[in-house]
């Protein structure tokens, strides 16, 4: 007979997870390795869930529908009074969902890790599990990267439980620690095989919009954005409102008041029609530039559209912010430094990471042509791109950096 109580439980499913992610790393043909990591890992977050809940109020990790299981869960309370169990028994009794526990975490308890990020990849495990376990399930090889960070999540939850007061007392009467240590090559393992599922998810066509959309936009100070700001990360690649705006309004060519300016300030006339030129150019590339925009704000409505899903399950924005987290796990984004020409930090904005660039280029075999076509990228979006290498520094910083005068050379 074996008895294994809430740590020993959650243990052993993160140790069985840990073991289907090392057999999916050296082969990931082998869907029975899939089907296992799933059916593991939610089956440990769900324990870890309930172990948050036992030590914050053990009430909470029972079901009660109505008022019969609400009757059946005090009944059994009274019991563990009368007979100083440690937790009440009972044959009918359920403990909540996996999907209730979270909930309870995020919205109730409001525990910080459980953000919509961690929220989103919790459903796309649930949805996963619950495919294989009553039905049908459409497994991707991307998949393995919520999965993988699902797991690393789950570890830190366990173990950060541990490490609280709450359970100052248990420590003290313990011989040795109850975390769980996973295996210190597995995440060598894993970011050794990441490089062909991270090309697998740049194959997806709602990724192409949204690396496209960072490419185009990689010249421009872009506001402060943080990563975890949902919002307005929807809002930087799908602005309903510009996009509305744009389409309303022409943009009004600045070259003529420009022109008149310049003459009026002492220019000649043809200093004043070389800059109605330059102007004139730089606005016809803007109105450009903005209708590629809303050209690709309509293929990733399109993408939408075509989605395979239910739409009656996920709307427009899941759909979306969804796909947003698939590049923030990918490490395609990051949260890149602005700087003036004093080297000192202005701002931070989205920008394409350099190894989501190294990745197009293997990929695309440096094929500026090939790349141009699937981005949707200009020319000079293209060199962009060859020449982004991180954060920015001005012109004027370089120049200060290695103009030197006569004498010193």
């Amino acid at each position: 007979m074996f008895e294994l109580d809430i740590e020993d439980n959650i243990k052993l499913t993160l140790e069985v997870s840990e073991s289907y992610l090392q057999n999916i790393i050296v082969d990931r043909s082998n869907v029975k390795n899939y089907k296992m990591l799933i059916l593991n890992l939610h089956n440990a977050l769900e324990l870890t869930f309930k172990y948050l809940l036992q030590s914050r109020n053990e009430f909470l990790i029972y079901e009660m529908q109505d008022s019969n299981s609400y009757r059946k869960v005090i009944n059994s309370y009274k019991k563990r009074k009368l007979y100083n169990e440690k937790m009440p028994k009972g044959k009918n009794l359920h403990t909540v969902s996996f999907t209730k526990a979270y909930e309870i975490l995020a919205y109730l308890y409001n525990e910080e890790r459980f953000d919509e990020k961690f929220i989103f990849k919790l459903m796309r495990l649930n949805t996963l599990r619950n495919g294989l376990t009553h039905f049908t399930a459409k497994i991707e090889y991307t998949d393995i990267i919520v999965l993988y960070s699902l797991f690393e999540e789950c570890v830190n939850l366990y173990n950060s439980e541990l490490d609280n007061e709450r359970y100052s007392f248990e420590r003290l009467l313990q011989e040795g620690s109850n975390k769980f240590s996973p295996n210190p090559d597995l995440a060598h393992d894993f970011s050794n095989a990441i490089k062909d599922i991270k090309i697998k998810v740049l194959e997806e066509p709602i990724i192409i919009e949204l690396i496209g959309s960072l490419i185009q936009k990689l010249e421009y100070v872009n506001g402060d954005i943080r990563l975890d700001d949902y919002e307005r990360l929807m809002k930087f690649f799908y602005d309903k409102q510009s996009m509305e705006s744009m389409k309303r309004k022409k943009v009004k060519s600045p070259t003529n008041d420009q022109g008149e300016i310049f003459e009026a300030l002492g220019y000649t006339y043809f200093e004043s029609e070389e800059f109605r030129e330059k102007i004139k150019k730089q606005d016809l590339e803007y109105k450009a530039k903005m209708r590629r925009l809303i050209e690709r704000m309509n293929r990733m409505k399109s993408i939408y559209d075509d989605f395979d899903d239910e739409k009656s399950s996920i709307s427009f924005d899941e759909f979306l912010l969804n796909s947003i987290f698939i590049t923030l796990e990918s490490e395609f984004i990051y949260s890149r430094t602005y700087y003036d020409s004093n080297d000192m930090d202005l701002m931070d904005g989205l920008s394409l990471t350099l190894s989501c660039k190294n990745l197009i280029l293997d990929k695309w075999n440096n094929d500026k042509v090939k790349i141009c076509k699937v981005f949707d990228l200009s020319d000079e979006e293209y060199f962009n791109l060859l020449d982004f290498e991180g954060d920015f520094y001005s012109k004027s910083y370089y120049e200060e950096e290695t103009d030197f005068s006569d004498d010193e050379l």
